[in-house]
């Protein structure tokens, strides 16, 4: 196979390649036979839109690369596109269809009156590939693989979205996981970025497939590279009225050992630590569950902290997992006790152990319809400063840094929140990064910690600022330092009713 040189203007439908033979240069045409549309199937909120892309096929079924830019997007009836973001005000089912001269491509839109509800459980394992939990045997670099979640760990038949915990731990090379409800070799969003030698974990907000299931790819530049994966639910959004629904806040610092914030003085393991939540913070005493962020810093030993609903000693499942040395932090949607407090255990085998434990509130969930409902979306990129993606070049220390989000990948205009991940990379010098509703040059809370050198994510929950927009600061001690900010938003919220 040659090389491909450009799109034919003059040959509508094709693709010129190059090659050689003996020396003598040659150029021949691949006819673009037809389109593959993704996401294949979608639902979204009414008034919201969907990014699509479109990959060509010729007719032996090669694929001749991206045609996103050169394809023309439509919708049936009552619906629009704008580009190839497309979406319609009422609900229904819609197909959507994109056309490269003869070639066309469909996907199907469902389009809901209002989004989600919520319904928190107790985290619960549903894949473990050490065990043969959900799945048996390691991961492959770039082979995706999927897995059964609905009809499992209390998840219903009906659930359109989890909340979890993914984990990766005894990869060979580094590399980073995509987990959402599409099976795709070579994402183009991540969802956990690691290293050789670390076990660590991540939160996600995310949509299922339609059959309940849920997709993780393992991308390494080493493609004989494996890994083990594990993935704890937490809870699960349903298209009715029967859940929860959600109120963002502006992130609130609820737990500090440091300072007595909470609850006095360092965890030790295995003791679990209760601290209240409802009646804090903004946090009712009505919620059902909080979204936040959980900090481990001074730990003694590599361990891990398991945050839930329970007082457990031994818990089965991990919040947290972290190395000695590390100021760590994850995302957490959970579950409250029926007093309406959390509570955290250290666990490491050394039972002398002892860490300090942070957690800020980022919103609540609250019985009847007077929040938010959710709207997952395939997770979407509208943050890069490395290609100026949202906003261009590296963000200075202490410098706040907007970015728009709604009315971009699929977010409405009258979203007030929205979930995603947060990925640092390139950093001059280790600190934080705080992701929120303000433009705040010294947050007094954190959303992803990190050392020098380390590509690292964290998932959010967060509420957006009036105009639809986020604020990212990266505060370091260093006041020089720069780093580059990448986001993946992977759902959004809309006013019930």
């Amino acid at each position: 196979m040659g090389t491909v040189i450009q799109s034919s203007p003059a040959v509508t439908g094709s693709v010129v390649y190059a090659g050689s033979d003996n020396g003598n240069l040659y150029a021949f045409h691949l006819l673009v036979d037809h389109l593959v549309l993704s996401p294949a199937t979608m639902s979204i909120a009414a008034g919201g839109n969907q990014d699509y892309s479109a990959e060509g096929f010729d007719s032996v079924n090669d694929d001749l690369g991206d045609f996103t830019s050169v394809t023309t997007f439509a919708i049936s009836s009552g619906g629009t596109c704008t580009a190839n973001q497309c979406g319609a005000a009422s609900a229904g089912d819609y197909t959507v269809t994109g056309t490269y001269g003869p070639a066309t491509g469909t996907a199907a839109l469902h389009v809901t009156l209002t989004g989600s509800t919520f319904v928190p459980l107790t985290p619960t394992r549903l894949l473990d590939t050490r065990t043969g939990n959900g799945l048996s045997g390691a991961f492959t670099s770039q082979v995706p693989r999927t897995f059964a979640v609905a009809g499992r760990g209390g998840v219903p038949a009906s659930a359109v979205a989890v909340t979890g915990n993914l984990t990766v731990v005894g990869q060979t090379a580094k590399g980073f996981l995509y987990m959402g409800p599409n099976v795709i070799a070579n994402p183009t969003s991540s969802t956990l970025n690691f290293p050789v030698g670390d076990v660590r974990a991540n939160a996600v907000t995310v949509a299922l497939a339609p059959n309940g299931s849920l997709s993780v790819t393992y991308f390494s530049t080493t493609v004989t590279a494996q890994t083990q994966v594990v993935f704890d639910v937490t809870g699960y959004f349903v298209p009715d009225t029967t859940g929860a629904t959600f109120v963002a806040l502006t992130p609130t610092r609820l737990l500090d050992t440091r300072t007595g914030n909470g609850s006095p003085g360092a965890v030790t393991s295995q003791v679990p630590r209760p601290f209240a939540v409802a009646g804090r913070g903004g946090v009712p005493t009505n919620a059902t569950a909080v979204t936040g962020n959980l900090t481990v810093t001074g730990q003694t030993a590599q361990g891990f902290l398991y945050l839930g609903p329970n007082q457990i000693a031994n818990p089965t499942s991990s919040t947290l997992n972290f190395p000695l040395g590390d100021v760590r932090a994850n995302a957490v949607t959970v579950a409250l006790a029926t007093d309406g407090s959390l509570s955290v255990t250290y666990f490491s085998t050394n039972r002398s152990a002892r860490t300090q434990v942070v957690f800020d509130v980022t919103g609540y969930f609250v019985p009847g319809m007077s929040g938010a409902t959710f709207v997952a979306l395939t997770p979407t990129r509208l943050l890069d400063t490395r290609t100026g993606n949202g906003s261009p070049g590296a963000v200075t220390s202490q410098v706040p840094r907007p970015f728009a989000v709604a009315g971009r990948g699929g977010v409405p205009a009258n979203s007030p929140a929205v979930t995603g991940n947060l990925t640092v990379t390139g950093q001059t010098a280790q600190g934080f990064l705080y992701l929120g509703p303000n433009l705040i040059v010294n947050p007094t809370s954190s959303t992803l910690n990190f050392p020098l050198g380390d590509v690292r994510a964290n998932a959010v929950t967060v509420a957006l600022a009036p105009d639809g927009s986020l604020g990212v600061t990266y505060y370091s001690t260093n006041r020089s330092a720069q780093t580059q900010v990448v986001f993946d938003v992977t759902g959004y919220f809309v006013p019930a009713g």
